[in-house]
């Protein structure tokens, strides 16, 4: 990867980081020119090296020819990654590059050649780059460019070098002006291309587990301010290999009020409800319970087994005397959780088969119909190298009633310890799946600090600052 690759990935990880209005999104982001600002502080060590490494391409004219340019000495002061109305703006000023190449002349029966030592001195550049959305993925495009070397000396050695010498001005004047044709072209075809190529490659669909994936694909274009860049994305959970929608709209999320973090991110109750929508249309919510898969805390005054509530239902023990019990526990309509500023709350509707098994045969006896109800707490925690949502409910309460009976009326009253136990059963089955975390769609080996969370209507919004792990630039992108 060249120096301008390299200044293309700066401004694509800043893109993505930030990654608006026909349709609400699930999830909504915003970098700051804090954050773009951190990243031109990290990038400047990795563009300077990258500046040491650039291959220069060879060039010719009028039978002078120079090649085998190579970069011996590089500085570079300072660099720059601003947001504009017009984009994401990347310039660099005062860079000095000091080169060695070689050159040749060949006219009619006229033949010299030699090597030639360059320094070029009070160099700028700054391309800015425009980023729309492209069925969903990030599409870059350069919307300007500029390069100036202000100064460069050259010396030649070899044949032919003194007179060379005497016209040196007139040959770097010459070069110079043909080295800033050059570098605006090179620099806006490796934005166009290099640029999408990475952009591309940036996932946009996540999978988790075995049955879900979440969409974090754009819904429209980026919004470039002269304080921030936002993006706005689906945030939506979905079946593995299947793009069918929840059967319900996400809530409207609102615009960046403050830029004084490096970030900003909007999280939708809708995410929360669209995986409820997947996991319970896929039956990963339900579970059967045995006397062997199921441990029964001490001090619980319940057992499965028909004898444990003989007194509390004679009809059931009377029908099954000292069988085991077997539940089928599941929800009947996908969970709902509701973010107010007040708190996050949920229900989970559900239902309680219950059966009585002899000799591995199974009876149905009745079904209780649960509401359950729940608080949630959420929080931000780095898993292997993501930054996750992680939640975590409360058991509050449990609703009964019977829907369905084989063995005559019930006093299911008499049951509500017993479904207090088993609804927190199943709470906590959920707190086990949640704690996997849901990714939120940044760049690996950002970390986040300063962290603040608020609860709003519809939305847990969290400000931030972060950091990078420099090594990272280098690891995953080597020079070519």
């Amino acid at each position: 990867m060249g120096a301008m690759q390299a200044f293309t990935f700066l401004v694509a990880i800043a893109i993505f980081t930030s990654a608006s209005l026909a349709t609400n999104p699930g999830f909504q982001t915003a970098v700051t020119s804090n954050g773009l600002e951190y990243f031109a502080k990290i990038g400047l060590p990795l563009l300077k090296k990258q500046l040491s490494n650039i291959e220069i391409p060879d060039f010719s004219g009028s039978g002078f020819s120079v090649r085998s340019i190579r970069v011996t000495a590089c500085d570079l002061p300072n660099l720059s990654l601003v947001p504009t109305t017009s984009g994401i703006k990347t310039s660099a000023s005062g860079i000095s590059l000091s080169v060695s190449a070689k050159w040749s002349y060949k006219k009619a029966f006229l033949k010299a050649s030699g090597s030639v030592d360059m320094s070029a001195s009070a160099i700028s550049m700054a391309i800015t780059a425009l980023v729309k959305n492209d069925k969903g993925h990030f599409s870059l495009a350069s919307n300007g460019c500029a390069f100036n070397i202000g100064n460069l000396n050259v010396k030649f050695h070899g044949g032919w070098a003194w007179l060379l010498n005497l016209f040196r001005k007139n040959i770097a004047n010459t070069i110079k002006s043909k080295l800033n044709r050059m570098a605006c072209d090179k620099i806006t075809k490796l934005v166009d291309t290099q640029g999408n190529k990475m952009l591309q490659s940036l996932p946009i669909v996540t999978p988790l587990g075995r049955i879900a994936e979440i969409d974090y694909s754009l819904i429209d274009d980026p919004t470039f301010t002269n304080t921030y860049v936002s993006s706005r994305h689906k945030g939506e959970f979905r079946l593995q290999g299947k793009a069918s929608e929840a059967p319900f709209p996400p809530h409207s999320l609102p615009g960046v009020t403050s830029t004084e973090k490096m970030m900003y991110l909007w999280a939708s109750d809708y995410i929360a409800n669209t995986a409820g929508y997947v996991y319970q249309r896929a039956g990963a919510l339900n579970k059967t319970l045995t006397p062997e898969n199921t441990k029964i805390p001490p001090g619980v005054p319940f057992c499965l087994n028909t004898k444990c509530i003989k007194d509390l239902i004679p009809e059931f023990y009377s029908k099954f005397p000292d069988q085991d019990i077997v539940l089928r526990v599941g929800l009947t309509k996908p969970p709902t959780m509701s973010i107010q500023p007040a708190g996050i709350s949920g229900l989970l509707p559900g239902n309680i088969e219950v059966y009585a098994r002899a000799n591995n045969t199974l009876s149905y006896a009745f079904t209780l119909g649960v509401m359950t109800d729940i608080n949630v707490t959420v929080d931000i925690e780095e898993k292997g190298m993501q930054n996750c949502l992680v939640g975590h409910a409360n058991f509050i309460s449990a609703k009964l009633s019977l829907a369905d009976s084989a063995i005559g009326k019930l006093n299911i009253e008499v049951l509500q310890q017993a479904v207090d136990f088993l609804s927190s059963f199943g709470v906590g089955y959920l707190n086990n799946m949640a704690s996997k975390g849901i990714p939120l769609p940044t760049v690996e080996g950002i970390t986040l600090q300063n962290v603040k969370t608020q609860l709003g209507m519809g939305y847990l919004y969290i400000e931030t600052d972060f950091a990078y792990q420099p090594a990272y630039l280098y690891t995953l992108y080597t020079l070519d």
